[in-house]
């Protein structure tokens, strides 16, 4: 609870912006303990994660099913976090240790239910955090250790010599008020970790003695005693002091105590006896008295307004008000599993409110098109499982509305999510879905990427001249890219079916859109539109025309650089670094190896103080790749960027460490964490093949790579291409044994 500016009370009862009104009734009595035939799994996955840790906020400490639930959270918590315990970092344990912390309310301390894994993890950190000075990690540690009965005496003895070693320590500083803060600020990371009763007390009761310690100064006119920080602070302080106390216990529900120590603040015409107000009509059964309590910490403090909002769901069960309440700020905390969970909850509640089933899939759709390329899929399936079951819910309650709420882009959202993960099957089931909704240009484009990488280039064909159609007439700069962008595919389709003057149409028109927009372009789009050319040219067999537009693009790239500056040249940098990735991948797979433009190339890419390292990684084994095909001794240079690469903990560094042929494919492929790491081993194992002479083994490596249906990656792209060549002029059959 730093100096956060918190609201006044008594405002209209609005949460981040929308109404918070007690949708279905506010009434009924705080909530008790009670038994519940909730399912408690062995165990979770990433998918689950999120809906099992709503199911457990639902539970009251006392319920006979909670315990276990925590125990399979905690067990996942910890698996995430620290997947090896043996040779785990101080800070992935303290990771595992805080989020485990966090499943623990008051009433489990004061029981003494914690769960054995917060002990053993306590166990684990107390030394360490010891030697670190991380005086909160080390009090929690010990409170839970003596709360647990492990070695208690030695526990309680350490935790008052730590508590004794801590006060007396501040007590040095200058500034009284200094002192008392900073022990405050420990207290709060203290109450944060551990919420026992005693540790609550302690802190509310600093809180109170910081501000009769401030109005002291003030009533005395001893100003001198106070630094410029404390008097800068100190009205802040006074002002909020009722609020922060009421935080420290509404944060677990507990209503009853934060009216105890806010009446023992006293009234000094502040906001106290306001608030005890709200308390008493909350304490009552007050749903709208949460509510307006939810609502004043909602921006400074949300993580009281999730206490509250989760009190308020257990007390009142069938009112929307709470659930949403959580919804939104889990959102608005980017936890957006957790809010899938609680929108799903909400309309659940609520089943006859629209706009809250509206309200979900917006949040939902946001997320998955906006999501990190990084985003573990199994979470993002979690959340469109429980998005689809509001989307049936919606449809069968109005039916034909789906277009109001654009669910033709949520589907389309996920289908790209599907494909990037490699789930071609699911990825075309989406964007056949949103085809149903509304017929768009992207989704026909990416079903006709789907077709084309199963071989089925006639369908492709369909679905981007569907797409092109409806791409016609789409004004400026992006529209002429996307159009272009299409004839390049249909002609990529035609080339491999055999059809090649319509190829040679597709890609010509493709180049007359470009000349078209080139007038338009500003310098940025002036090396897509030479990008561009260069790749359609090559694909005219015109390849010095090709390369010389390539070394146009790439010039007019680095005038950028250094005209504007390299910061200011590439505020966007991710774009222009995928125009180097775009040009040094297409050569690396051309039918005529050109490698000395593709070194040239790479040498330019790597001027950029931009360029990310593992960028610099995959453009020297494209270069590498290039020079292998050509039957080239690897550059020195690409040597010396995988060798400046090379002890990264990264991927990348186990790529560069593969280029040098410090790792072998083996070694690769076990280092892979995932499908796209896997997608890239099987490739990168085709230099080494290529360079050995190995053909059988080379084609088996792109096979591989097609199969994995990591359509969206270079990798699957160049693999596809060098494929498609074999195809149209196959090796020639070796002469005859004489």
């Amino acid at each position: 609870m730093r100096s956060t500016a918190i609201p006044r009370l008594m405002v209209s009862a609005m949460l981040l912006g929308a109404p918070l009104a007690c949708a279905v009734g506010c009434g009924g009595a705080p909530p008790a303990a009670s038994a519940s035939t909730l399912p408690v799994p062995a165990r979770v996955s990433a998918g689950d994660f999120a809906e099992a840790l709503r199911k457990y906020t639902a539970l009251s400490p006392g319920n006979a099913q909670r315990a276990k639930l925590r125990r399979v959270l905690a067990t996942h918590y910890i698996e995430t976090e620290v997947p090896s315990l043996g040779d785990a970092s101080y800070e992935s344990l303290v990771g595992a240790f805080s989020e485990v912390a966090a499943l623990h309310e008051p009433a489990d301390f004061e029981s003494g239910d914690l769960a054995p894994e917060l002990v053993s993890l306590a166990r684990q950190i107390r030394g360490e955090a010891a030697k670190r000075g991380d005086e909160a990690v080390v009090l929690a540690a010990l409170l839970i250790l003596r709360t647990a009965g492990v070695d208690a005496d030695t526990a309680k003895k350490d935790y008052d010599e730590v508590n004794r070693w801590g006060r007396r320590a501040r007590a040095t500083i200058d500034s009284d008020l200094e002192g008392i803060s900073s022990v405050v600020e420990l207290w709060e990371d203290h109450a944060t970790l551990t919420p026992a009763p005693e540790v609550l007390a302690a802190l509310a009761k600093l809180e109170i003695r910081r501000r009769d310690m401030l109005l002291d100064h003030m009533k005395r006119g001893d100003s001198s005693s106070m630094t410029r920080q404390d008097l800068f602070t100190a009205p802040a302080i006074l002002r909020q002091t009722p609020l922060t106390v009421a935080a420290i216990f509404l944060e677990h529900g507990d209503l009853a105590s934060a009216r105890t120590y806010v009446k023992a603040l006293g009234d000094t015409g502040g906001m106290e006896a306001e608030l005890i107000r709200v308390l008493d009509a909350a304490l009552g059964g007050s749903g709208d008295a949460l509510l307006e309590l939810a609502m004043t910490y909602a921006r400074g403090k949300p993580s009281t307004t999730v206490g509250i909002c989760a009190y308020g769901y257990r007390a009142f069960p069938k009112d929307s008000s709470f659930p949403q309440c959580l919804a939104r700020i889990a959102a608005e905390d980017n936890q957006h599993a957790l809010a899938t969970a609680w929108f799903r909850e909400t309309v659940r509640v609520a089943p006859t409110h629209r706009e809250l089933y509206d309200e979900a899939l917006g949040q939902v759709r946001e997320f998955v098109e906006r999501a990190p390329a990084d985003t573990n899929p199994e979470v993002v399936r979690g959340m469109v499982k429980q998005a689809d079951e509001i989307i049936s819910e919606r449809e069968r309650r109005w039916p034909g509305t789906s277009q109001e709420i654009e669910l033709e882009r949520f589907y389309a959202a996920v289908g790209m999510m599907e494909m990037n993960a490699g789930n071609l099957d699911s990825a075309r089931a989406r964007f056949e879905a949103a085809l149903k909704v509304k017929e768009t240009a992207p989704s026909l484009e990416q079903l006709g990427r789907i077709a084309s990488a199963r071989g089925n280039h006639a369908e492709a064909v369909e679905f981007f001249e569907r797409a092109k159609e409806l791409s016609e007439g789409i004004p400026g700069l992006p529209g002429a890219f996307a159009y272009a962008e299409l004839l390049g595919r249909i002609g990529d389709e035609h080339r491999a079916l055999g059809a090649l003057p319509q190829a040679k149409t597709a890609y010509e028109s493709a180049l007359k859109i470009l000349a078209a927009a080139e007038n338009a372009a500003n310098p940025f789009g002036m090396v897509e539109v030479l990008m561009r050319r260069g790749i359609l040219l090559d694909r005219l067999d015109r390849a010095k025309e090709g390369a010389r537009a390539f070394r146009e693009a790439i010039r007019n790239a680095e005038n950028l650089r250094s005209a504007m500056g390299e910061r200011e040249a590439f505020p966007a940098s991710a774009a222009l670094q995928q125009t180097y990735a775009r040009i040094l991948s297409h050569l690396a797979a051309a039918p005529e190896p050109n490698l000395e433009l593709a070194q040239d190339i790479f040498r330019a890419a790597q001027r950029q103080l931009t360029l990310d390292p593992e960028w610099k990684v995959y453009f020297a084994l494209w270069t590498s790749m290039l020079g292998a095909r050509s039957g080239k001794a690897t550059d020195a240079e690409v040597n010396i960027v995988l060798g400046q690469h090379r002890s990264a903990d990264a991927w990348y560094g186990a790529l560069a460490r593969f280029g040098l042929g410090e790792l072998d494919e083996a070694g690769l492929l076990a280092a892979a964490k995932d499908q796209g790491q896997r997608t890239e081993a099987y490739f990168y194992a085709f230099i080494p093949a290529t360079r050995a002479h190995e053909d059988a083994k080379a084609i088996e490596q792109l096979e591989l790579t097609i199969r994995a249906q990591m359509v969206n990656f270079y990798e699957f792209i160049m693999a596809d291409e060098l494929l498609s060549q074999r195809r149209r002029s196959p090796p020639a059959a070796p002469a005859p044994a004489q």
